[in-house]
């Protein structure tokens, strides 16, 4: 939860938005749980899904995770099996300083306002922070500029 927008904080029950540096800490830790739980928890093999036994998993090779931080304390394992992909795509959109560098660390795709060619874009540093992550594939709102990361007439 890394909005500005006021209801974005009371409805997840906090008497208003928390700080901009608590929002990203918050989201950081988030991700960290999620992943735990999406890569973590459950073994490539724990699916045995032996209908004639009648024997779905394998409970030795679901694990919890035991998550222990400052905003959450989650045991784990996750509920259900791990889809073939085990991730989603993660999507983002912070503009700030702080969210440009979330973005380079986590997201595979961010949503920019404006150009990155142009220059004008507060997003126009992403490219720079992309490979120095080497985590993040660029989806500029100006279809014009859209490129995969390796191709030579994309962003810089």
């Amino acid at each position: 939860m890394t909005s500005y927008l006021p209801n974005a904080g009371t409805n997840l029950g906090f008497e208003g938005l928390p700080t901009h540096e608590e929002r990203y800490g918050r989201a950081e830790e988030y991700l960290e749980v999620v992943y735990k739980l999406l890569e973590g928890s459950w073994a490539d093999d724990a699916v045995i899904d032996d209908r004639e036994r009648r024997v779905y998993v394998d409970p030795d090779r679901v694990r919890p995770i035991n998550h222990h931080g400052p905003y959450y304390d989650v045991a784990g394992p996750h509920l259900s099996a791990p889809s073939i992909q085990r991730t989603p795509v993660l999507f983002h959109a912070g503009m700030s300083e702080r969210g440009r560098d979330f973005d380079a660390q986590t997201a595979e795709c961010v949503f920019v306002v404006g150009s990155l060619r142009g220059g004008s874009s507060s997003a126009a540093d992403l490219p720079t922070r992309a490979q120095a992550s080497g985590t993040l594939l660029l989806y500029p709102s100006d279809a014009a500029d859209a490129h995969a990361p390796d191709d030579p007439g994309g962003p810089p």
